[in-house]
């Protein structure tokens, strides 16, 4: 600290310091100060070198090159006195502290006076015979000189700095004030320590709702997107162990899709919130809605994410348009179906007439492609009505390795034809469900000329059933390439559809023949092929879950509408 742009300007100053006492224990003191008056000595003077941990007072005088003898033997006493309190005091108390600053402002302001005439030498004399004193004094009673009480506060320096700079042969007299603030310290001290406690207990009240939450959260670093902290719910959605992710970062363990990366790491705007796409750590894409937020956590800025998985309210929107549109086709496949058929019921007839004349007999062939496609024809309005929400179905109690061991020839012929394997696996025996056969029968073939239709030449289909908890699972199962991404998340849709004579309608048929029978149909698809579970609740769980709504014995013929 540079004084010297301080003279004449009547400068205040204040610092805070530590003071030793008797008991060899810390009162924290603040010093205040003003520089008051220059006095033109006609020689230069420099006292420097004050500053916490530093134990070095560096007092130059240019006593030496001065004509009186006598004034050189005072300031040189003065000079050495100061070496010798200063190492007294460091050694006491760890540093040049406290009381040393006022004393030696005091010696140099004794010198200065010394300096100048025989009466200031007197009073200069004198005042250093009272720095003597008060030296003692303080020494021997504290509680005298400062007030300071005996259980005073350890506090850490304030670095305390250049005091007194005289250059330019000017002196700069300091009036000095000191102050014994201890107690207004550690009332300071308390209330820092009671904030520091209840940020402490803020952080263990967010840790303890953070890992606890049922939101997926995560936090990462904004500069490098590591991830810093993560809860239970966020990992078992995901399927990884903490240490799998804490100090990762996004872009080394690929949680987030590539195509929404970029939105998850943006900064957070004002209540946004969006949808993305991670991936598990089987490989599972889910969709996540996500909210960010910034915070601070150990000095770096982060993100807080709060997911939902919203996959299966995904599902569910898509089935429920998925049942929208087949209902709507549906009534108007009930409603013109028979209209359109019974003209080609009579078309077909004529035709079958011409075919069977002989004047006809040059025209055999295109005759029989023309009822080739009004049996076509015929079979998509079928389809159509397969479609229908009321449709009347024939409910039984069946087993249903049955209906697909009187399948089995039909579909293998087929495979047979194209190069391809049909397995069976049926789990035996099963429980009986009640089901219209008819349309079961219709529900495995579409699915199995499906999966033929996608395997390449060599390839294996299985037909399976299993018992799992109280349902039966039917299962048609390929070793194709793999249903794409986009054709997925429409399956089940009317006419969606990848090859090129499709009608797109028979998943659509396959998915409501479930839905009448209260059978739920799951889709399990990768490189290695698809497999259809199809599960139907047990006719022994429908009995109990109706509570005598059903009769104990379904007569074999009855006539069910759901």
């Amino acid at each position: 600290m540079n004084w010297d742009k301080y003279i004449g300007n009547k400068t205040e100053f204040s610092f805070e310091h530590r003071l030793l006492n008797t008991i060899l224990t810390y009162g924290i003191v603040i010093t205040a100060g003003t520089i008051a008056v220059n006095f033109f000595l006609g020689m230069g003077l420099l006292v420097t070198g004050i500053s916490a941990g530093n134990c070095l007072v560096l007092a130059m005088l240019y006593c030496l090159s001065m004509k009186r003898k006598m004034y050189r033997t005072v300031a040189a006493l003065l000079v050495g006195f100061i070496f010798v309190v200063t190492p007294v005091m460091w050694l006491s108390n760890g540093g040049l502290l406290g009381g040393c600053t006022f004393y030696i402002i005091l010696f140099s302001a004794t010198i200065a006076i010394l300096l100048r005439d025989r009466a200031r030498m007197i009073l200069g004399i004198c005042l250093t015979l009272m720095t003597l004193a008060l030296i003692v004094l303080e020494y021997r009673n504290p509680a005298l000189i400062m007030g300071y009480n005996s259980d005073w506060v350890k506090y850490a320096d304030i670095s305390v700095g250049l005091l007194i700079s005289v250059a330019a042969n000017s002196l700069i007299f300091v009036l000095i004030i000191n102050q014994y603030i201890g107690e207004h310290k550690r009332a300071n001290m308390y209330l820092a320590q009671i904030e520091k406690q209840k940020i402490e207990s803020l952080n263990q009240q967010f840790v303890r709702v953070f890992n606890a939450s049922p939101s997926l959260m995560a936090i990462y670093r904004e500069k490098d997107y590591e991830y810093l902290a993560v809860n239970d719910a966020w990992l078992n959605a995901l399927g990884y162990e903490r240490s799998e992710i804490i100090g990762q970062t996004e872009t080394e363990i690929n949680i987030l899709m590539l195509d929404d990366r970029k939105t998850g790491m943006t900064k957070p705007g004002p209540g946004t919130m969006e949808n993305m796409r991670v991936r598990t750590k089987q490989g599972e894409t889910r969709d996540w809605l996500v909210s960010k937020a910034a915070l601070e956590m150990d000095g770096h800025a982060c993100i807080l994410l709060a997911s939902i998985d919203r996959t299966a309210m995904h599902h569910l929107e898509r089935n429920i348009a998925r049942l929208d549109r087949l209902n709507l086709i549906g009534e108007i496949a009930a409603s013109i179906g028979h209209e359109i058929r019974n003209p080609l019921t009579t078309v077909r007839g004529f035709l079958q007439l011409f075919q069977s004349r002989p004047e006809y007999g040059r025209d055999r062939e295109h005759v029989d492609v023309m009822i080739g496609e009004l049996d076509r024809a015929n079979a998509i309005i079928t389809e159509f009505l397969s479609l229908a929400k009321n449709r009347l179905i024939n409910l039984k109690a069946r087993d249903l390795n049955k209906i697909l061991e009187g399948l089995y020839p039909l579909i293998d012929a087929t495979a047979v034809l194209e190069g391809k394997e049909v397995i069976l696996k049926l789990d035996s025996p099963l429980p009986k469900v009640l089901v219209d056969e008819n349309e079961i029968r219709q529900l495995v073939l579409n699915l199995a000329r499906n999966a033929i239709e996608a395997m390449p030449s060599g390839g294996r289909l299985i037909l399976g059933t299993r018992v799992e908890g109280e349902g039966v699972i039917v299962t048609v199962q390929d070793t194709g390439g793999g249903i794409p991404q986009e054709i997925l998340e429409r399956l089940g849709m009317p006419f969606l559809t990848t090859k090129e004579r499709g009608t797109g309608l028979g998943l659509a048929v396959c998915y409501r023949i479930a839905q009448r029978h209260y059978a739920n149909i799951e889709v399990e698809t990768g490189g290695a092929g698809t497999t259809f579970s199809v599960k139907f609740s047990a006719l022994s769980s429908l009995l109990r879950d109706a509570a005598g709504a059903i009769p104990d014995m379904i007569p074999e013929e009855k006539v069910v509408n759901p």
